[in-house]
């Protein structure tokens, strides 16, 4: 111990002032001032005084979450839009284009000095209503001059149309008129009303949920005619007058007989003039008359079906129901009139399919009759019409 000691302290006490150890070897001697080749080491200053600041790095896979979410809520936002029915156009699919209710109409005032500041609703509780004028066109005509020639005088009077409850009445009632002119003097016994669509429509799928009365006499239809001039009844168009136009009975009957009937009108004037099916096959099916029912008609290039309890659901596909006829392009036609109606010359070229029915129709409505025992009415609870966008066209002014 005492030589361990000793040769510690030995060593220790042997070293010179002017010596000291660095890291570069156990012992180097270095003197502590002068002058000297190898460079002073300068301490190094920190260019930030204080506590770092901490970084936050995103691994791999939390981007691959992020970017997975984001094109996850990108497919749901254009689901979402794919399957909403306002954005959603489907050539195969119907859209409501036109159709009443028979919420609205015309009020008929007795006098003018009743207050019109009442609501719609207040007022059609006390006064009549007359349909829309923007959506019908109330005919003033004598049946007579009618391809049917019945006694009925076709008026715009309340008392013949009404509606009531949203609901459309027309009413053939018993009521003589005489009209007198150049053409000498008539006497009609019956009044009722014939309403036809402002609007013009070719191609389509139509629905219209009905009751009426049956009873001896009566003939109840709706139809969809072309016509020339509205107001003046001139049934027709660019092929000629009925039936070379053309005509489609959609809902018909005729007094006690309980069968619903369905036609189309074509061919030439009359008396050339042609119809499809012919009787008894335009017999469609029987009905209990005083229920509702809700009749359809579809209208394609190619084909014209008429249909009972079908209807158009909320996404444009036909429900329901069964279709009872149907009648194809190839079975009509149309001819050209010649300048001498009735002799063997009469009948000119003709034009094929799908002439005539490739035109603007309008829909009619209408109670006519002859020799009735009591009065008798037709009621509409409303009238409807579907189109598809590629045959999205209609003439006139839209009444919806």
């Amino acid at each position: 111990m005492s030589d361990f000691g000793s040769g510690l302290g030995y060593q220790f006490a042997k070293r010179p002032n002017n010596y000291r150890r660095t890291h570069f070897g156990p012992i180097c001697h270095r003197p502590l001032g002068g002058l000297t080749t190898e460079p002073k080491r300068q301490p190094a200053i920190p260019l930030f005084q204080g506590e770092y600041p901490r970084t936050h790095r995103l691994d791999s896979w939390w981007i691959l979450l992020v970017m997975l979410i984001v094109i996850v809520i990108i497919g749901l936002f254009w689901w979402i839009i794919a399957n909403t029915n306002e954005t959603r156009v489907n050539k195969s699919d119907y859209l409501l284009v036109c159709g009443d209710n028979f919420q609205h109409g015309k009020l008929v005032y007795p006098d003018t000095s009743v207050k019109t500041n009442l609501s719609y609703q207040s007022k059609s509780a006390y006064f009549p209503v007359k349909p829309d004028v923007n959506r019908w066109t109330m005919q003033q005509l004598e049946g007579l001059s009618t391809r049917h020639k019945e006694p009925v005088f076709y008026t715009q009077q309340v008392d013949n149309a009404r509606l009531t409850k949203s609901q459309l009445h027309i009413v053939l009632r018993r009521q003589k008129t005489i009209i007198q002119d150049s053409r000498g003097l008539r006497r009609y016994s019956l009044t009722s009303a014939r309403l036809v669509s402002r609007t013009a429509f070719i191609y389509g799928f139509f629905v219209v949920r009905v009751r009426l009365d049956k009873g001896l006499g009566l003939r109840p239809y709706i139809s969809l005619l072309p016509f020339l001039n509205v107001a003046m009844n001139e049934v027709g168009s660019k092929y000629g007058p009925w039936a070379a136009g053309g005509e489609i009975n959609w809902v018909e009957t005729k007094g006690l007989d309980p069968y619903w009937l369905g036609r189309v009108h074509f061919g030439g004037p009359a008396p050339w003039n042609q119809q499809s099916p012919s009787f008894p096959d335009d017999r469609l099916t029987k009905l209990d008359w005083s229920q509702w029912h809700i009749f359809g008609l579809k209208w394609t290039p190619k084909y014209i079906s008429w249909h009972l309890g079908t209807d158009i659901d909320e996404k444009g596909h036909l429900r329901g129901g069964r279709c009872l006829l149907r009648i194809t392009v190839q079975e009509w036609y149309s001819l050209v009139l010649a300048k001498e109606p009735y002799s063997e010359k009469a009948v000119g070229p003709r034009y094929l399919p799908p002439a005539p029915f490739d035109q603007p129709f309008h829909l009619v409505l209408g109670l006519a009759g002859r020799d009735i025992a009591r009065e008798a009415e037709m009621v509409v609870d409303w009238v409807k019409v579907y189109q598809r966008p590629g045959f999205h066209r209609q003439q006139g002014i839209k009444f919806s």
